[in-house]
């Protein structure tokens, strides 16, 4: 009679344990369907980084001033000056990344750019003191002299397309809630001797899509809501 409980209560147990094991599994399903249909609408934006010059050697973007800059016409000035000591000291095109102030110094972040690509792995600050070009410190490699091209490389068009469709697959992963926010990217390209030249999306939140420009497979990704959990 024992053995005979013994056999019912496993029994009982077992599809106890296969109906926790289901009812998780469709909770699970049906969560994914809900968010699936809460961010199939999400539009993704993305644009191709536009580029300005100063002294034909200098890139930088308006979004840089208009974000850090207290005073364009004053960095704009300070471009020239590091334009003019770029060409005279080192004879090529570097990208200003970002810009920072201090007492009586102006601090300049960049990298150096061939073809308009960004040279990754030749990362630079600048230092500024009255108005004069104090140092300059290379953080990786000095620059390079070697003709990085884009040659036979897909459209931008098709390559801001699979960005948008892998961004919109993981808007989960880099929106808070579906009723806020678009996904937004800028697209450039990069060159670091690992990758060698690709194409990098900028999205929310820090968020990036890395391109193979020539076969068009995506190489990396990562994807932030902008969330820090302690």
């Amino acid at each position: 009679m024992k053995v005979k409980i013994r056999k019912i209560f496993i029994l009982v147990l077992l599809f106890a344990i296969i109906g926790v094991i289901c009812f998780i599994t469709i909770k699970n399903q049906i969560n994914s369907s809900i968010k699936e249909k809460a961010f199939e609408n999400i539009r993704v934006n993305i644009e191709q980084r536009k580029y300005n010059k100063i002294g034909d050697n200098l890139y930088y973007t308006n979004e840089l001033i208009e974000n850090k800059g207290r005073d364009e016409e004053s960095i704009l000035k300070y471009y020239q000056i590091i334009s003019d000591f770029v060409k005279e000291n080192f004879d090529c095109d570097i990208y200003i990344s970002n810009l920072n102030y201090d007492v009586g110094k102006m601090y300049f972040n960049g990298y150096q750019m061939i073809n308009e690509i960004i040279i990754e792995d030749v990362y630079f600050t600048i230092t500024i003191q009255d108005n004069n070009v104090q140092s300059i410190d290379f953080l990786r490699n000095q620059f390079i002299n070697e003709d990085i091209e884009k040659n036979n490389l897909l459209s931008v068009e098709e390559m801001n397309e699979t960005a948008s469709n892998v961004a919109r697959e993981n808007a989960d992963a880099m929106l808070n809630s579906s009723n806020i926010d678009d996904i937004n990217g800028e697209g450039y390209f990069k060159y670091d001797e690992t990758d060698g030249v690709y194409y990098n999306v900028d999205l929310n939140h820090g968020s990036y899509i890395k391109i193979n420009p020539k076969k068009g497979n995506v190489i990396h990704t990562y994807f932030f809501n902008g969330i820090i959990i302690d």
